[in-house]
C-alpha cells in the first residue's frame, strides 16, 4: 500500500464529533485488503475543471509480511509529499500479495504487487487512517477521497470520511459515508465538504467501523 505523513492520530486529538467504540459479542477476523493505487484525492480547480491528483498512495515500497508502506508516491510526481498516519494496531496488519488493479492513478510506475493487509478488526474499532494536505497557500478545493478494497470475510461495515482544518487539533464528521461490501472488491469515492476548502491545516481522515447491518 502507498504511503501517509506522520500526524496526530485521533487518540491524540479531540474530535469534534465524539465516535464510540462498537461492542461486538462475536469475534471478527477481517481481511480487509487494500489494493495497489488505493487511495487518491482529487481536487477540480476552477475554472478549468480540471481534476488534479492532490496525494495518491500505493502501498508498493515495502515486501510481503512486513509493515504496510504508508508514504505517498510524491517521488513519482504523484501529488504532494505525505504520510498516512494510523491508531491501527501495527501487529494486526501488515503487506500482502497481490495488488488490486484498481483505483490506479495514470503514470503510476511501480508494479501492482502489494496490498495492505487489515486483520482483527474487532480489536482496532474504530479504524483511523489520517491523512495530513498541509498547504501555506491552501489551494485544495472540490475534492473527492478514493480507495478500493477486497473484503475476504467478516470485519468492517462503514467508512467514514472525516476532515480537520485546524492541523488535526478537532475532526469534524464530514456526513459522507459508505457501507462495505461483505465480499469481494468495491471502490469507495467520499465528497469532502465545501468547509475544508482552502484550509491551510487540512486533514482527511477515513474511519472504519463495525456497526449493525
Amino acid at each position: 500500500m502507498r504511503k501517509f505523513n506522520k500526524f496526530r492520530p485521533h487518540a491524540l486529538a479531540a474530535p469534534v464529533e465524539s465516535r464510540q467504540r462498537w461492542m461486538r459479542s462475536r469475534t471478527f477476523r477481517s481481511l480487509l485488503i487494500t489494493v495497489a493505487g488505493a487511495l487518491m484525492l482529487m481536487a477540480a480547480f476552477v475554472p478549468s475543471a480540471k481534476a488534479d491528483l492532490i496525494a495518491y498512495f500505493n502501498f508498493e515500497d515495502s515486501t510481503v509480511g512486513g509493515p504496510p508502506d504508508f508514504t505517498s508516491e510524491a517521488d513519482q510526481g504523484l501529488g504532494i509529499d505525505t504520510t498516512i498516519v494510523t491508531n491501527y494496531d501495527p501487529a494486526s496488519m501488515n503487506s500482502v500479495s497481490p495488488g488490486l488493479a484498481l483505483n490506479v492513478a495514470a503514470g503510476d510506475a511501480d508494479p501492482n504487487d502489494l496490498s495492505v493487509h487489515l486483520f482483527r478488526s474487532a480489536m482496532n474499532d474504530p479504524a483511523d487512517f489520517d491523512i495530513p494536505l498541509f498547504s501555506p497557500q491552501g489551494f485544495f478545493q472540490d475534492m473527492t477521497v478514493s480507495f478500493a478494497i477486497n473484503v475476504q470475510g467478516n470485519g468492517f461495515e462503514t467508512v467514514t470520511l472525516w476532515y480537520s482544518i485546524d492541523g488535526g487539533a478537532n475532526f469534524i464528521n464530514s456526513g459522507n459515508s459508505a457501507s462495505l461490501l461483505t465480499g469481494g472488491v468495491q471502490v469507495i469515492a467520499l465528497a469532502v465538504p465545501a468547509a475544508a476548502n482552502n484550509a491551510p491545516l487540512l486533514s482527511m481522515t477515513r474511519t472504519l467501523s463495525i456497526t449493525s447491518r
